[in-house]
């Protein structure tokens, strides 16, 4: 069974409605087995996240709208991988009108004859992911704020399978600038990139991961030695200092 199916109708009559119960039941069934298992594996996610020092990931609709149709895209086919649909994780948080600035996605299928349940099933699944370690380091990406998951199964086969959809909105990338007022071109490091600015240039950087910047040049002042770590809205600025430069926030 499908974690979409054909929709409960109003109907006219007890044969009509007994009919009706009778479709409705199993797919109220399924619905309340689906979402057990997803608010399993969104738990287990956020429980190794905590232990690791990192927030949790909040539920986000769009997120988990876009898993799901890629869960039942994969329980209709029954083909898995990421792009066996033609498209991208992000093309997929796209779709549902979700802005992203990072995405990453976790997949997996389990199946048993004698079937699962809800907490056996998402313990299964939640184990392949933390034992892989692609899968591992997306669950503990401190730059992802939110996820959604989903669960469908394949009629044909019997396998589930399960999509874990995260990422960082837009709304969250750090926007910082940096202007150099110094005599010199300077050069220094964001994020673990060079770069190159020179004297009274301003320039700005929109980034969605946590990112350190320092100055990548002799004869800096002690403070202006050691890394920064930027935050969203900071303004930085170089100057002259002595036979060299320095780095400060504004």
């Amino acid at each position: 069974m499908r974690a979409a199916a054909l929709p409960c109708r109003s109907t006219r009559g007890a044969t009509a409605v007994a009919w009706a119960l009778a479709l409705c039941a199993p797919l109220s069934a399924w619905a309340d087995f689906a979402g057990d298992v997803t608010r399993k594996l969104q738990q287990r996610s956020n429980e190794l996240r905590a232990a690791s020092g990192w927030k949790p990931l909040g539920s986000e609709p769009r997120l988990s709208a876009a898993a799901l149709r890629f869960a039942q895209y994969m329980a209709e086919t029954d083909r898995y991988g990421h792009e066996v649909d033609g498209r991208q994780p992000a093309e997929r948080a796209r779709a549902q009108g979700y802005d992203h600035c990072l995405t990453a996605e976790n997949i997996a299928f389990a199946s048993s004859a004698r079937g699962f349940q809800a907490d056996e099933l998402a313990q299964r699944l939640f184990d392949g992911w933390v034992q892989s370690p692609p899968h591992r380091r997306n669950l503990l990406d401190g730059d992802m704020t939110e996820a959604g998951m989903a669960v469908a199964q394949s009629a044909r086969s019997g396998r589930y399978y399960a999509v874990q959809l995260l990422a960082r909105p837009k709304s969250l990338a750090v926007r910082i600038t940096l202007t150099n007022r110094s005599r010199d071109t300077v050069q220094y490091e964001l994020g673990g990139e060079r770069y190159e600015l020179k004297p009274n240039v301003i320039r700005t950087h929109d980034r969605c991961r946590r990112a350190l910047l320092s100055l990548t040049a002799e004869g800096l002042d002690a403070p202006s030695a050691k890394p920064i770590q930027v935050t969203h809205g900071a303004r930085y600025r170089i100057d002259d200092a002595g036979d060299g430069i320095r780095l400060r926030q504004e």
